[in-house]
């Protein structure tokens, strides 16, 4: 390689990894915004419509609309942290105002999540 390349390389390289942070960090903020975080206000009481994982966060759009997004949120019987394996789309979830609990029923059961802090 010419030292003209390389150079134009150590320039635009760092170029592009700044341009793909920024574009990365608009993402995620327009998602924090469509996606309140969980809190213990809300109150609920449908089904799952549509739910994803990206960074580590879940995000969950309820049947009626309801969207909020759960960071660290563990089932304390079974000692596992949510998995998109374990939440899934027609699962009824409830949710109670006051409360940090997340109630799922699915075909096999109820099960309780609770926000961490």
């Amino acid at each position: 390689m010419k030292k003209k390349e390389i150079i134009g390389i150590i320039i635009i390289t760092p170029v592009f990894i700044a341009l793909f942070l920024f574009i990365h960090k608009k993402h995620l903020e327009s998602l924090f915004q469509e996606y309140p975080v969980f809190n213990t206000d809300m109150y609920f009481e449908s089904r799952i419509a549509d739910i994803h994982i990206e960074k580590g966060v879940c995000y969950i759009t309820t049947s009626n609309g309801i969207k909020f997004r759960l960071n660290d949120v563990r089932n304390y019987e079974d000692n596992k942290f949510i998995m998109i394996e374990e939440f899934s789309v027609g699962d009824s979830i409830v949710k109670q105002a006051g409360s940090d609990t997340i109630y799922v029923m699915k075909d096999n059961g109820r099960f309780y999540y609770i926000q961490g802090p």
